[in-house]
């Protein structure tokens, strides 16, 4: 297992590599130095991003999560940079019977923030709910050029 510290204009993310791919990318005050190839991809994949550019690669992910979220966060993977798309309309496209609130919840327990890019998940009426708050979530959309307030 590696673990690196990444210096963001957010605030210090740690990302945290098995021998798979990335199994952590979230805000922390954690400090570490030790990277592997999924971290040195992962950290080329921020700066992209964090220089406003979509970058056109994923980053080898390494979650173990039930089979709705790794749905959930499949289509929200697929959301582009700059655009977003409602809890609603995801449940909608996993099943007519699904809960906007079930997506919410699979979002807050998104273990690699921007990667799977759940702050591009709003609420039908605003901007929704996110792990780190609601001033970072739309902070994070102002980057993309989302100016939802």
């Amino acid at each position: 297992m590696s673990r690196y510290s990444y210096n963001s204009p957010i605030g210090n993310l740690l990302i945290i590599s098995d021998q798979k791919g990335i199994e952590s990318l979230s805000i922390s005050d954690v400090k570490a130095e030790e990277r592997d190839s999924f971290i040195d991809e992962t950290v080329k994949w921020l700066d992209l991003y964090f220089k406003g550019i979509e970058p056109d690669f994923k980053p080898m992910l390494s979650i173990n999560v039930s089979e709705f979220k790794r749905r959930v966060y499949e289509i929200m993977m697929d959301i582009p940079f700059g655009k977003v798309k409602s809890y609603k309309e995801i449940a909608k496209e996993i099943s007519p019977k699904m809960s906007a609130q079930a997506v919410g919840q699979a979002c807050k327990k998104n273990p690699v923030i921007l990667i799977i890019p759940c702050h591009r998940v709003i609420a039908s009426d605003g901007i929704g709910g996110f792990a780190y708050g609601s001033c970072m979530k739309n902070k994070l959309l102002n980057h993309e050029g989302i100016e939802l307030y």
